[in-house]
């Protein structure tokens, strides 16, 4: 308990802010290009992202949709447990995060795509008795029902590489968390084709653009660059006007 209430106590303001209100950014993003690319024409040229020959060998595994649910718990604690690493890190995540989802809102805005779940056989497994079937008809329903629109890059692949990256290598971060977080991205990934919500290319996606992101903003590095520049102060590093 004890450990528990010091956790509580280390979390900065900013990351319990950023936990509570990164489903609703990023989800923004998601909604506005659903909203934009009617009216800009995109959505006129939507195509099925499926690879046959590697998504039809992909079975629908119901118990999967657990893991699918349960990656908006994951998102939501990610950004609270990177807030606990040094600030450098913190704003190098924070780019990174912007990074991902303006090209996440691009792609979806200008490279729309869509799954057809009845050909896919899955509203008829959903339609049967059973916990597993009930939530999967719930979150189909809740997705536009027979087809599913915007499905590339898988944002529950972008997101949940996300909270793995802002931890990666970070000795301020118990091993054990890094490696929870390791292994949540890959079932969450897997969930997302197992649960017949995403093809294999956006989830190939969805992993590629926030390890491309986090080499690039590592490799500017705007968090050192602020950390420094407020540490100079106003009157600049040399403690000249």
């Amino acid at each position: 308990m004890n450990k528990i209430r010091q956790f509580f106590k280390s979390v900065p303001v900013y990351g319990w802010i950023l936990g509570a209100g990164v489903i609703t950014i990023q989800y923004i993003f998601y909604l506005f290009a659903n909203w934009l690319s009617p009216i800009i024409g995109t959505s006129a040229w939507a195509f099925c992202p499926k690879i046959p020959v590697i998504d039809d060998r992909i079975p629908f595994v119901p118990v999967f949709m657990l893991i699918y649910i349960y990656s908006y718990v994951f998102w939501v604690t990610g950004p609270i447990i990177a807030s606990l690493t040094e600030k450098r890190n913190f704003i190098n995540y924070l780019y990174m995060l912007l990074a991902t989802w303006v090209i996440c809102f691009l792609l979806l805005l200008f490279l729309p795509t869509y799954i057809d779940r009845e050909a896919e056989g899955v509203l008829e497994y959903a339609a049967r008795p059973g916990i597993l079937n009930w939530m999967s008809r719930v979150i189909y329903t809740a997705d536009g029902g027979r087809y599913g629109y915007n499905l590339f890059p898988s944002l529950h692949c972008i997101s949940s590489m996300n909270c793995y990256l802002a931890i990666r290598r970070r000795p301020e971060i118990s091993r054990d968390i890094r490696v929870y977080s390791a292994v949540m991205v890959v079932l969450i990934a897997l969930s997302t084709v197992f649960t017949k919500q995403h093809y294999f290319m956006d989830v190939v996606s969805g992993l590629v653009i926030p390890v491309l992101c986090y080499i690039i903003v590592w490799k500017i590095d705007p968090g050192s660059r602020l950390m420094e520049k407020k540490k100079a102060g106003p009157e600049g590093p040399a403690g000249e006007p």
